[in-house]
């Protein structure tokens, strides 16, 4: 199983580090605000009642922490287009198939290094969150108005997942399906919005609630019929 696990993060190395680079740039926004305000400030002066995370608005933290957590969607999108697919781009899933190896495990060490790369990618954030809402005047460590944002945005990374996991065990090529997990997701979000929409033209009385709900049913709807789709035919389908 070991190897199985290293085989798929060698595989995938380039789309990690990529999604790391991308998780990061956000913060550089924090790290230069921290190092204008370390010139402009006397470093004696600096403290947790007077520095940068202080000086921060709520929208300020929030934008940055979320725009550093929605690359887990771009991330587990290329992850899940590129997991079968990659393989049969590059001949490598012929090879495979005669290798006394179980299909099971194959599918759990090709979900392990997206497992884990969602992990960390929350779990960072969540940490700069906790962080610094402690040295900013806006927020509070037990704030929780972030993590109904952080859990829309799980569900959609879990759903382009899915729906690139699907297409990559359907496909020949990685890049069609990458494309398809990145856009399908977006397509049931407006599908959401055009039925929120007609609702309102029917002079019903539609609240933003109703786009969240039916938003997070389609979601989970979608990721949960293209990962139990996707796996079975993984499981069944013999390459040529």
């Amino acid at each position: 199983m070991k190897w199985l696990i290293w085989k798929e993060y060698r595989l995938n190395r380039p789309i990690l580090i990529l999604g790391a680079i991308i998780m990061l740039l956000p913060y550089l926004q924090i790290l230069f605000l921290y190092i204008r305000t370390y010139w402009q400030v006397d470093a004696g002066e600096m403290s947790a009642q007077t520095g940068v995370f202080a000086s921060l608005n709520q929208m300020e933290i929030l934008g940055t922490i979320m725009a550093s957590t929605v690359t887990a969607y771009f991330t587990l999108a290329i992850l899940g287009g590129h997991a079968i697919a990659g393989e049969r781009a590059d001949r490598s899933a012929e090879f495979f198939t005669y290798l006394p190896v179980p299909r099971w495990k194959v599918v759990i060490s090709k979900l392990t290094i997206p497992l884990l790369t969602a992990i960390v990618i929350f779990g960072i954030n969540l940490l700069a969150y906790m962080f610094i809402s402690r040295y900013s005047n806006s927020l509070r460590p037990d704030d929780i108005r972030m993590f109904p944002q952080l859990a829309f945005t799980a569900l959609a990374a879990w759903t382009a997942f899915s729906v690139g996991w699907f297409l990559s065990s359907v496909l020949e090529s990685p890049t069609f399906a990458i494309f398809g997990a990145l856009m399908l997701p977006w397509g049931a979000v407006m599908v959401s919005v055009g039925i929120a929409f007609l609702l309102r033209r029917t002079n019903m009385p539609v609240s933003d609630s109703v786009f969240f709900i039916t938003s997070v049913t389609i979601g989970i709807i979608m990721g949960t019929v293209s990962f139990i789709a996707g796996t079975s035919y993984f499981l069944r389908r013999v390459e040529p």
